[in-house]
């Protein structure tokens, strides 16, 4: 638990570092452009996402459980070498699909410069690091690719005439990251010989592919907003979406901290026994109901005053957004415990099939939310169909290992989050910030006074730092 602990405090501490950064770029570029190019920005992004998952093809997962448990020696060439090939793939398909049936120039011209981002992504070696639980090594190169992204938007990029350079900032941050990655791999093993090498590509392939499916489908269902609202209303609106979005993902920094923990630590715990597996669990889902809770009810309250201090007073149409969405990101954390267990069990077949069917769940209800209800009923079916994820996946992961909701710190979460809810409301006419401070203390006394958290729980924690 030592071990947890000390990535934990790492990848937290470098990721909060890192989207920090993110969201100076972030900042930054929406005062510099309009709604509708920062929409045509994230139209390429979400591209160039789908296709890294679809190029990665289950292979990191695969990678990061083999190297917990200590497999096939030649395992990083064999999977450097098949990502290279299957982003090259990837890169050519999403050319000729955008040259093809996008009919806006500018939009195909960011969707391939968007694309080149597959080649650097390729050769992260990330994998192997999270499998080894050295994620002080991964936040640092993630660091770097920031700060490089940072410096770069704010040196080239100052208007909409210059958006172009985005992309390509963008590509140079991640080719620092991956070389970076790269020489922490060569100092570790200088004897290891990376090469091409596809010798054992079709058990490869056949080992990550179920892996590969589930994480296609999750993301599919997750990025398909931006693309539904682009195809059906316009730029604008995914501009709105997007800014919500990204507020989102900043704090789904808590979610990729635990998914990167989790897996190489349930894989070697589930080793030893269930038993040990499910309590890891277990303190991991009280956690996230006692840290998750209070900032989406805060959210939901100051979403108004939060998106125009961050992106400008344009993007105060976004707050209704929000408000929605950072229930999906309560309920994604959740969702995440049990996914993880799955994949640690060598469940992943099982954990594909979820998957396929919340996709389609997410597919029909993101395209009938945005006919009906535009871009706040897009955010409304992906919350509601992370909730119905959740419960499938939860259904399912206990036919294996028991893992009880944790109703008692739920409930007494819930009664903080009120009286800071009421506490906010009060004092609604402070700076925003300072209405984010006052609220996190009366959250924090009240879920002590509650016993939401003890003394102990703080004690367990601080012991196995």
């Amino acid at each position: 638990m030592k071990r947890l602990s000390k990535n934990f405090f790492a990848i937290l501490l470098s990721d909060a570092s890192r989207r920090f950064l993110g969201f100076l770029t972030l900042a930054y570029l929406t005062r510099r452009i309009a709604i509708g190019d920062f929409g045509a920005i994230n139209v390429g992004i979400t591209v160039l996402s789908y296709a890294m998952m679809a190029s990665s093809g289950g292979l990191s997962s695969y990678g990061t459980r083999a190297v917990a448990r200590g497999e096939n020696p030649s395992l990083v060439s064999n999977i450097l070498s098949l990502r290279l090939v299957s982003s090259f793939i990837a890169y050519v398909l999403i050319s000729v699909v955008a040259v093809l049936f996008v009919s806006n120039d500018f939009t195909i011209q960011f969707i391939l410069l968007f694309g080149l981002l597959l080649y650097p992504n390729a050769l992260f070696l990330d994998w192997y690091f999270q499998g080894k639980e050295q994620m002080g090594v991964i936040g640092l190169a993630r660091l770097l690719s920031a700060v490089l992204y940072l410096i770069l938007i704010f040196a080239l990029v100052s208007s909409s005439s210059n958006l172009f350079w985005v992309p390509i900032a963008a590509l140079l941050g991640d080719a620092l990251a991956a070389a970076a990655l790269i020489i922490s791999y060569k100092r570790r093993h200088p004897e290891a010989n990376i090469r091409f090498d596809l010798g054992e590509w079709k058990s490869t392939v056949a080992h990550a592919f179920p892996l590969g499916a589930g994480s296609i489908l999750a993301h599919f269902s997750i990025s398909l907003p931006p693309i539904v609202l682009g195809i059906l209303m316009s730029n604008t609106e995914v501009g709105i979406y997007s800014a919500a979005g990204k507020l989102i993902f900043f704090l789904l920094m808590l979610d990729r901290v635990i998914a990167t923990l989790l897996l190489p630590a349930s894989t070697r715990l589930h080793a030893v026994s269930s038993d040990m597996l499910s309590l890891t669990l277990r303190t991991a889902l009280k956690w996230i109901v006692v840290m998750a809770l209070p900032l989406c009810v805060g959210g939901t309250i100051l979403a108004d005053r939060i998106l125009p201090f961050i992106f400008g007073s344009q993007y105060v149409v976004a707050a209704g957004t929000l408000r929605i969405l950072l229930w999906y990101f309560f309920f994604t954390l959740v969702h995440t415990i049990f996914t993880t267990g799955l994949v640690a069990i060598g469940k992943e077949g099982v954990y594909g099939k979820v998957m396929l069917v919340s996709a389609v769940i997410y597919g029909v209800s993101i395209i009938f939310g945005t006919l009906l209800f535009g871009v706040t009923g897009a955010a409304g079916a992906v919350v509601a169909s992370e909730a119905i994820t959740l419960l499938l996946m939860r259904q399912r992961f206990s036919q294996f290992v028991r893992l009880p909701w944790p109703i008692g710190s739920l409930v007494k979460a819930a009664i903080a989050s009120i009286i800071m809810a009421v506490v906010v409301v009060t004092l609604s006419p402070l700076h925003v910030l300072l209405l984010v401070l006052v609220g996190g203390c009366a959250y924090v006394l009240s879920a002590f006074a509650l016993r939401a958290i003890t003394l102990a729980d703080v004690t367990d924690l601080l012991r196995r730092v």
